[in-house]
């Protein structure tokens, strides 16, 4: 029986998109060299047990632009960027943060924008939080910019 890894915590480094190359092994791996996306974090997350952390580390105001949603987070998140902010940017068309577990998630120091609900709804752009169970939401010093929600067809 192959059991989760325990809690993770992950510092994003990079402004690029990949995803990990192998959720679950306790490392954001990308397949580049020392580089760790917000997109390989939140699936390493994913795969692990327990609250995990992902600490963003680029430095200065920056801006990722996404190729496609992230994957939903299905379990307790602490997402803390830095002091200047850091922009995770929808680019029109993707979803952001899908909340589908059950805990406490927490996000700060983030600017999340541009983002669009998935087609056919029901789903927020920018945040949507929809926990399997009781949870807790905090936004910390988040600004929420011109995101659009879809509605069921």
């Amino acid at each position: 029986m192959v059991l989760p890894a325990q809690a993770a915590s992950l510092t994003v480094n990079s402004t690029g998109d990949t995803a990990d190359l192998n959720p679950g092994d306790g490392s954001c791996g990308t397949g580049l060299p020392n580089t760790c996306t917000l997109r390989a974090a939140i699936q390493e997350a994913n795969a692990s047990a327990g609250g995990d952390d992902i600490a963003i580390a680029v430095s200065g105001a920056t801006t990722v632009g996404i190729n496609g949603s992230y994957p939903a987070i299905t379990g307790p998140v602490t997402i803390v960027g830095p002091a200047a902010k850091f922009t995770v940017d929808g680019n029109g068309s993707a979803s952001l943060f899908r909340i589908t577990g059950q805990g406490t998630y927490s996000f700060s120091n983030l600017v999340i924008k541009n983002a669009a609900g998935p087609a056919g709804g029901p789903g927020g752009g920018g945040i949507y939080f929809a926990p399997t169970g009781a949870s807790t939401l905090s936004l910390t010093d988040v600004d929420i910019q011109d995101n659009k929600e879809s509605l069921p067809m």
